[in-house]
């Protein structure tokens, strides 16, 4: 299970300046998962994240659509839970909504590939 929430740290008047977001990874079954590849994506209309809490990702590449950031995960036991955390800074222009995407875990489990996806997370201007 991935779950994903976006959090505005510091905000003036239509702009918001730091934004912290937290993937929170849990192992809800009862094997050990190996080889977990968890993927988020940054809209292009934010720069990329500078700083990264204790794991940082393996690989960073711009494309189109934002930033995409990957991390892989050698292995989760069974109840294990993982929090990844990213902070984005800069001027960002919270004029409505913005959403970002799901963030996306996928991984081989008894041959099988499997994927879990997040929830998309959408905020709101406070009028």
């Amino acid at each position: 299970v991935v779950v994903k929430r976006v959090f505005t740290m510091q905000s003036e008047a239509g702009n918001v300046k730091v934004m912290k977001v937290l993937l929170n990874v849990r192992n809800r079954g009862g094997l050990t998962v190996n080889n977990l590849r968890l993927v988020d994506r940054v809209p292009n209309s934010i720069k990329a994240p500078t700083q990264h809490g204790n794991v940082s990702p393996t690989h960073v590449k711009a494309a189109p659509e934002g930033t995409v950031m990957v991390w892989d995960i050698a292995s989760m036991k069974p109840g294990a839970e993982k929090v990844i955390s990213y902070r984005i800074e800069g001027k960002i222009n919270m004029s409505g909504r913005m959403s970002f995407p799901s963030a996306v875990v996928k991984y081989v489990l008894l041959g099988r590939g499997v994927t879990a996806r997040s929830s998309s997370v959408a905020l709101h201007d406070k009028k």
